[in-house]
């Protein structure tokens, strides 16, 4: 028995396929008037997908074509031309202590060297303290922080670790004792009853830290949380053996008169032997035998 076809439901399906040829139509028009496959994401889910990862590839490759690489190469540019400035510098410094250590120079020649060297480490510090759009080049992931202070507050303090050997020891002929010289010592001397009085040649084991101008408190009283802040020196002798001395004997120059700073170089006694004393203003470190 046969199923019975009529004109009605012969329109209706004219209707339906019209509808959806001209769905097809629309969605081609669409597709051609936007240059996009699908306007949403039930259009082709597969399709939806890849075109999202390939969005944001494209997005990726265009951050870094025009943000991340002008952006470092700004970076390595500002790096680059800090350098430059720290080693042109350093050339007028190794220029200025050649010319400083010639023995043609007067004192105000030699003050005017020091006064050039003065100007030049302020370089250097500014070298060192290069930014790019406000980040510090040389500090690393700190990039908020400076490389070098000048000044700081009293408040702050620092641990510093400064590496050295047996190289950086220097021996040194420091002059101490005092020789004043009037007229009747003169005319005493002419008779044979003056006696020059004692100047010493002491031969000084020397370090040099990196730093002058040391704080460092020796009393509770001297910092607000009571810390006693003792430099030490640790390390191995030539035959492996470890040794740590604590700097306790720490002095200062600064107001002194002359035989004050000749103590602060001079070990008196056998029993500073084993002594090793900070002189705080130069930063040098006075090594007993």
């Amino acid at each position: 028995m046969g199923m019975r076809i009529t004109n009605g439901i012969m329109n209706n399906n004219s209707k339906i396929n019209v509808m959806t040829n001209k769905g097809y139509a629309d969605r081609m028009n669409t597709q051609v008037a936007t240059g996009q496959k699908i306007t949403r994401p039930s259009d082709d889910p597969v399709i939806a997908i890849r075109n999202l990862r390939l969005n944001s590839n494209i997005d990726e490759l265009i951050q870094y074509k025009t943000k991340n690489i002008p952006d470092a190469d700004a970076w390595l540019k500002t790096t680059g031309t800090a350098l430059d400035q720290t080693n042109a510098v350093l050339d007028d410094i190794k220029s200025n202590l050649t010319t400083g250590a010639s023995d043609d120079n007067t004192a105000e020649d030699r003050m005017k060297i020091v006064e050039n060297l003065s100007k030049l480490r302020d370089q250097i510090y500014a070298s060192g303290n290069a930014d790019y759009a406000g980040r510090t080049v040389f500090t690393g992931y700190r990039t908020g922080e400076s490389l070098t202070y000048m000044e700081s507050s009293s408040d702050v303090r620092y641990n510093i670790i400064e590496d050295f050997n047996a190289s950086a020891v220097e021996n040194i002929k420091y002059v101490s004792g005092d020789f004043d010289v009037d007229r009747d010592k003169i005319e005493a001397a002419a008779t044979g009853e003056y006696a020059e009085q004692k100047i010493n040649y002491n031969d000084v084991k020397r370090v040099r830290l990196s730093y002058d101008e040391l704080d460092i408190p020796q009393k509770t009283t001297d910092t607000k949380d009571g810390t006693i802040f003792t430099p030490i020196i640790t390390g191995k002798d030539k035959n492996g053996n470890a040794f740590t001395y604590a700097v306790t004997d720490i002095d200062t120059t600064k107001g002194k008169k002359q035989n004050e700073i000749d103590g602060c170089y001079v070990m008196e006694s056998t029993s500073d032997d084993d002594k090793v004393r900070l002189i705080a203003d130069t930063g040098e470190l006075i090594l007993g035998k």
